[in-house]
């Protein structure tokens, strides 16, 4: 499978998420073009490490708002996605939204430049029974983050997401996609693979939010 990756540092996404990006670098709007023409799926991922630091030249104010003139290194797994061009603005800039179905692992890049295109895997949870350990954990979890979303918004609106339609290993994933969290623990969960393990961690940063909100 071939997927494009659009690279932000300290940006981790999750299956169920839809992110929304303004593209305004040349190379990422063609990235963002030829995946709606072609039907190929795209990432959006954190960084490993900067590859090529902005050379020292002159350059015009025109050049330096629209071009990003680092090179990044992607993460090794990412969640990907289909692209939806919600507006083309007059300068050629673009509104996007990326909806993530999956995720999926690296297994080598087919290009670099001018942007990414990966051949990946998808990457699947260990398969694990209904367990009373999982009952657990997904009503803990929907009640902290039920408790925190309406501690945040202040009134009775529903939380986004009913947490008790989706399978287990789905709810992590959502309510990860919902948080602010220090981007590194976000990277494993991503990559965790055991969904009871992951629902494990999040319930421990839902209960550290809820005790630092109180």
């Amino acid at each position: 499978m071939e997927i494009a990756i659009f690279p932000i540092p300290n940006c981790v996404t999750f299956p169920g998420q839809t992110v929304s990006l303004h593209v305004f670098e040349p190379r990422y709007r063609e990235m963002v073009e030829d995946c709606v023409k072609s039907g190929r799926p795209m990432a959006v991922c954190g960084v490993k490490r900067l590859l090529e630091k902005p050379k020292e030249k002159k350059i015009s104010l025109e050049t330096a708002l629209t071009t990003n003139l680092s090179t990044f290194e992607p993460v090794p797994v990412v969640s990907y996605g289909t692209v939806d061009v919600v507006e083309k603005l007059p300068d050629g800039r673009l509104l996007v939204e990326v909806q993530m179905e999956h995720r999926a692992k690296i297994e080598a890049f087919k290009s670099q430049e001018p942007y990414y295109i990966a051949e990946a895997s998808v990457l699947e949870d260990m398969e694990q029974p209904a367990s009373a350990t999982q009952a657990l954990l997904r009503a803990e979890i929907s009640a902290r983050f039920e408790a925190l979303w309406h501690l945040v918004k202040k009134d009775d609106s529903p939380v986004p997401v009913p947490l008790e339609s989706l399978s287990f290993s789905q709810v992590s994933f959502q309510v990860l996609g919902f948080l602010q969290t220090d981007p590194i623990l976000a990277q494993l969960l991503l990559e965790e693979q055991n969904p009871e393990r992951r629902a494990s961690i999040l319930l421990d940063i839902l209960c550290s939010l809820e005790t630092r909100s109180a």
